[in-house]
């Protein structure tokens, strides 16, 4: 007699949040002040930590782009972006239209992601993500 073991086994699936359900996560203190995190299509990731050439590329690029705007839009370094209902990246440099301080802002003109060690993630998911979201460059 042979005894039958069921070996199939249940494929995990991630857990995938809104935007809303993620900031009730943050505001309810989930995460700590040092978790590096965003939610890049309902799933939140890790972030890696900035290096020294990272940030200081980015505080360049800040200046740059608040000289040339000036007061016809806002210049957001490293602030939520609200990309749809399950993204809300944390990009280098976001350069939005004025009027969007109630809430993050869900348009931008602009958004600039410094790479070093985030590359591809820069290049082929946050690039749809904007994209999608419908940020001209």
């Amino acid at each position: 007699m042979t005894l039958g073991h069921d070996t199939t086994q249940a494929t995990a699936a991630p857990v995938r949040f809104s935007c809303a359900r993620y900031e009730a996560m943050v505001t309810a203190g989930v995460f700590g002040e040092d978790d590096h995190i965003g939610l890049l299509q309902g799933v939140i990731v890790h972030m890696p930590l900035q290096h020294v050439p990272h940030a200081t590329s980015v505080v360049k690029l800040n200046k740059k782009l608040v000289a040339a705007y000036g007061d016809d839009a806002e210049v957001r370094p490293q602030l939520p972006f609200a990309a749809g209902p399950d993204s809300m990246p944390e990009p280098d440099l976001a350069v939005v239209p004025l009027g969007q301080t109630d809430h993050h802002p869900t348009r931008a003109i602009l958004i600039v992601e410094v790479a070093d060690t985030s590359s591809a993630t820069d290049r082929i998911v946050k690039a749809s993500i904007y994209a999608a979201a419908g940020v001209p460059e």
